[in-house]
């Protein structure tokens, strides 16, 4: 995405509007009481994690992560519609959709699982312009650890 150019939200009164491509950030944003200002971005989070072994079978190991995404788009005085926002958002997230449907592995350790849960959209219709919003929810298979695995917590 770093050819994607999206607004960011002026942090000061008359200040002219830059553009940047989305930050990516993990588990959570710095700040969180200022969620909106940090726009355009992506938050990975990772919501559940699952571990079984069904009798007779490997061991499996999973986690769900939620993908969050957030576009700033002022409306134009001349133009109140907030179709702009939207596509911008769904720009975001497409993009974001068929990198991973291509790549389905993730540091040679994490493959994306669609057999056991689909990669599922949903973008928030609630208004909120001039913040527009989505998530993406997909399930990865992570390394099984085997029984004989040396770990300790000092």
């Amino acid at each position: 995405m770093k050819d994607l150019r999206l607004p960011v939200r002026e942090q000061t009164d008359g200040e002219e509007i830059q553009y940047r491509p989305p930050t990516v950030y993990r588990m959570r944003l710095p700040d969180m009481a200022s969620e909106t200002k940090k726009a355009p971005y992506i938050l990975h989070q990772i919501v559940t994690g699952n571990d079984r072994q069904k009798h007779g079978q490997r061991d499996e190991s999973s986690i769900l992560v939620r993908s969050v995404f957030c576009v700033y788009h002022p409306m134009p005085f001349d133009n109140p519609d907030e179709e702009e926002g939207m596509l911008s958002l769904v720009e975001v997230t497409e993009r974001w959709r068929i990198a991973v449907l291509k790549t389905r592995v993730l540091d040679n350790r994490y493959s994306l699982d669609i057999d056991v849960a689909d990669l599922e959209a949903l973008y928030y219709p609630d208004n909120m312009a001039p913040y527009y919003i989505g998530e993406f929810v997909s399930n990865w298979t992570m390394p099984v650890i085997p029984q004989d695995f040396k770990y300790w917590i000092s």
